[in-house]
């Protein structure tokens, strides 16, 4: 598996964020990964993922737009399920 870099923008704090992230990404994706594909008879939102894996929204967010986006190994399902808070989310199926 390919692991990206963190993304950041041109501050020094966003920077430093992500170079502390760089070492954890394929650990963290790969986790992602698993949750979404034992879960492929339904699918997880993210919301569902960050409850399954104990991440925090921003790192399964981040995780989540790595595996659809860049290394398409999950997709858009098309289905939308009610997160915690009510509001609609996308549910992401694996790529096998």
């Amino acid at each position: 598996m390919t692991t990206l870099t963190a993304p950041f923008n041109s501050t020094d704090t966003s920077q430093a964020a992500a170079a502390s992230m760089e070492p954890h990404l394929g650990r963290l994706e790969e986790l992602v990964f698993l949750a979404i594909k034992s879960h492929d008879d339904k699918g997880l939102t993210c919301d569902e993922v960050e409850e399954v894996t104990g991440l925090n929204h921003q790192t399964a967010s981040a995780r989540i737009h790595a595996l659809n986006h860049k290394l398409h190994r999950i997709h858009d399902s098309g289905l939308r399920r009610k997160t915690r808070s009510g509001r609609a989310a996308i549910v992401y199926l694996a790529n096998f």
